[in-house]
């Protein structure tokens, strides 16, 4: 196995085994989840308006917190792009990314420290159970890329970068 694999390998073990033990109960799993998100945000705009820290079931999630469309969270994203903090999640948006659009073209997506932890947490159990089951991939070169390299270079109102800096 090539070191950049085995790197991967072993730099995804953790996740693998968290996802492992997330599935001996996976009800239980989420509502941890949900109430770690909760709580991390109650203090948002978000949070707020919706009553996250009065929230203590997926049912009252649900009854509180109504489905919506992108243009539902426009305002609150179009003020993170111009440096808000606090609106959508706790903290600044450390990215943006930009969907590819259809007939109403791009829109931007925030991102968060949290965010990205989450995005690598459900990543890195499937790297993991793929080099596990299939150890030969190890043998050959590695190239991944998960955003678009051919964007040009963008960044928002306030400086935030539209594009993650690294696929790493």
């Amino acid at each position: 196995m090539k070191e950049a694999w085995r790197q991967i390998l072993t730099g995804t073990q953790a996740g693998f085994r968290a996802f492992e033990a997330a599935r001996a109960d996976p009800d239980a799993a989420q509502r941890a989840l949900l109430a770690d998100i909760l709580a991390a945000n109650a203090g948002t705009d978000f949070g707020r308006a919706h009553g996250f820290d009065r929230i203590g079931s997926v049912e009252a999630y649900r009854a509180a917190v109504p489905i919506r469309g992108y243009d539902g969270f426009a305002p609150a994203i179009a003020e993170m792009a111009d440096g808000a903090r606090d609106r959508l999640f706790a903290g600044l948006p450390l990215a943006f990314e930009r969907t590819g659009g259809t007939t109403s073209g791009g829109k931007l997506v925030p991102y968060g420290a949290a965010q990205l932890a989450s995005f690598a947490a459900a990543v890195q159990p499937m790297l993991h159970d793929l080099l596990t089951r299939f150890p030969g991939i190890g043998a050959g070169p590695l190239y991944a890329a998960i955003s678009p390299a051919t964007r040009a270079p963008e960044v928002t109102a306030a400086g935030i970068p539209v594009g993650l800096g690294s696929d790493a």
